[in-house]
């Protein structure tokens, strides 16, 4: 038989038991000393993911050199953060029970969001609004872990008529000041979303979602973390590799020679929102300050098997064409297009999309006398890269025939330059690169008159690189 107490003990305990997690042995001072150390381990974490943890410079050959690199961001953000709880437990005094393994282990729930979200705000800033959230969730969660036993409610109670509920009973665990906070900052994350700040939007979003967490997880109980902490740091950390796996998908090489639709959609997200500034050119027309004449002799009377019969040797043809910049959904600069002078790599040569879009460059080179299609099987083209932008440039040819009315262009395929920077510094000088594509036969087009290069930034889609082309060297088959 069970006296009433033995009754009571034992309805306490299954209580404990249905929580599944006992209260911190923490003192409010030492949680507080906890905190502070997760704060600077933040502090170093947010950095270390802006610096490092930057879109690639080159295209990524494989998925082992993609996985690499995401194993990287992540350890380097981990270092980071834990050089920083390091460095002040070494010189703020705290109590014994103070682990700094073990706080660690709770901070890295959120670190693990980090390089996700650096490179989300470098190439999709919209898309890194919910991962700040979630990575704030994840922080708030875990760390309330630690957290001491919260006191009686009963200090909390709201005074008799001051929360008077519909039936006359008393509100209860209502907090209005933090209420009110939770939902500023929801507003502000709005306000600042439709403004297009994604940043301060994120930041503000991530705010009240860690206050909202905290407080509703101290409440309730985390019996279901507490009690599958595996499964809950096993959850987090997949969802940060799916996030950083797919920011870094674009910089993945394809082997096809096609720009990837991703890339495509990272090249425009953000020129999208740039503000109109007017006035400024609708198009502009840049051609070289020396001109050179390229003669090519063939034949124009010639049928096209005389023509692939007479290329024995590698055809080098100088570029001495025009270089266009203009904005779509036009094809080619206009009547009214600005003329200028100079080359793509100079330094004062900067074009900037000024309407918010994305700016087109080509660089086109138009022939003397047009050449049979089959008379070569491959076209290298020679060009300077002076680009210091992050991110690789997607480099594409078209062959054209202008002489035939509505002759369709044939495309050759894309290919991906390296950036020759990091965005920070510029180079004085730049780098000789060259482009290698295959041409195959094809029956929309005999003959072309016309190489048309298309250059595309991976990231900064309102600008033109600073890609001057040399010439192309033809390669008999």
């Amino acid at each position: 038989m069970l006296d009433g107490g033995d009754i009571a003990l034992l309805g306490k305990a299954n209580g404990a038991e249905d929580r599944g997690a006992e209260p911190s042995m923490l003192s409010r001072d030492d949680f507080a000393s906890g905190c502070v150390l997760v704060a600077a381990g933040s502090v170093a974490a947010c950095a270390a993911a802006a610096l490092w943890c930057t879109p690639p410079a080159r295209p990524l050959p494989n998925w082992g050199a993609l996985l690499v690199r995401c194993t990287a961001f992540f350890a380097l953000t981990a270092a980071a953060g834990a050089a920083g709880i390091w460095a002040l437990s070494l010189v703020r005094p705290h109590a014994p029970a103070l682990r700094r393994r073990s706080w660690f282990q709770h901070a890295l729930m959120g670190w693990i969001f980090l390089p996700g979200i650096a490179l989300l705000v470098r190439s999709w800033p919209g898309w890194a609004i919910p991962v700040m959230a979630a990575a704030a969730a994840a922080l708030a969660v875990s760390l309330q872990q630690q957290a001491p036993a919260p006191a009686e409610a009963g200090g909390d109670l709201p005074q008799p008529g001051g929360f008077p509920s519909f039936y006359g009973t008393r509100i209860t665990g209502f907090h209005p000041k933090r209420a009110a906070l939770i939902a500023l900052c929801a507003q502000g994350a709005l306000v600042f979303s439709v403004a297009k700040a994604f940043v301060p939007a994120g930041v503000v979003l991530a705010l009240g979602v860690f206050l909202l967490l905290w407080y509703w997880s101290a409440e309730v109980g985390i019996a279901a973390v507490a009690r599958r902490r595996g499964a809950f740091a096993s959850g987090t950390a997949a969802s940060a590799f799916l996030v950083l796996l797919l920011a870094l998908l674009p910089w993945l090489s394809r082997r096809g020679g096609q720009v990837p639709p991703a890339a495509n959609h990272m090249a425009t997200a953000q020129a999208a929102e740039r503000r109109p500034v007017l006035p400024h050119y609708t198009s502009v027309i840049l051609w070289p300050p020396a001109l050179r004449v390229t003669r090519l002799y063939f034949t124009a009377a010639l049928p096209a098997k005389r023509d692939a019969a007479l290329l024995k040797q590698p055809m080098e043809i100088p570029f001495d064409g025009p270089y266009w910049y203009f904005e779509p959904p036009d094809d080619e600069p206009g009547p009214m297009a600005h003329v200028a002078h100079g080359l793509p790599t100079q330094g004062d040569v900067n074009l900037t999309s000024a309407d918010g879009g994305p700016l087109r460059m080509e660089a086109v080179q138009r022939l003397a006398q047009p050449i049979a299609l089959a008379c070569c099987s491959e076209l290298d083209v020679a060009l300077t890269n002076a680009d210091t932008q992050a991110g690789p440039v997607h480099l594409g040819v078209l062959l054209s025939d202008t002489s035939v009315p509505n002759q369709p262009s044939v495309l050759l395929g894309f290919q991906e330059l390296a950036s020759n920077g990091t965005g920070f510094a510029a180079s004085p000088v730049g780098l000789p690169q060259s482009a290698h594509f295959t041409i195959t036969p094809s029956r929309a087009l005999r003959r072309f008159n016309r190489i048309t290069v298309v250059v595309i930034p991976s990231i900064d889609a309102w600008r033109g690189a600073k890609i001057a082309i040399q010439g192309f060297t033809l390669i008999p088959k």
